[in-house]
């Protein structure tokens, strides 16, 4: 896993670690996003940056940043 987290970047919407949440208010960052997707279309997401990172670290040198380092606010 740490091979894989190594591009996370905290605080960071775009390299950071989403879950899709058919629930979630949160408009979840996507590859065909062009200006303004969510006008058009809208995938919930869930940001778990801080559930991978505390279990095996993320970053170049595999740091373990909780949640709200990840994701503030």
């Amino acid at each position: 896993m740490s091979g894989c987290l190594k591009g996370v970047v905290p605080s960071s919407p775009l390299n950071t670690m989403w879950a899709t949440r058919w629930s979630s208010p949160t408009f979840l960052p996507t590859l065909w996003q062009v200006n303004n997707a969510s006008a058009w279309a809208f995938v919930g997401g869930e940001n778990v940056c801080g559930v991978y990172c505390t279990a095996w670290g993320c970053g170049a040198n595999g740091s373990k940043w909780s949640q709200q380092q990840c994701y503030p606010g």
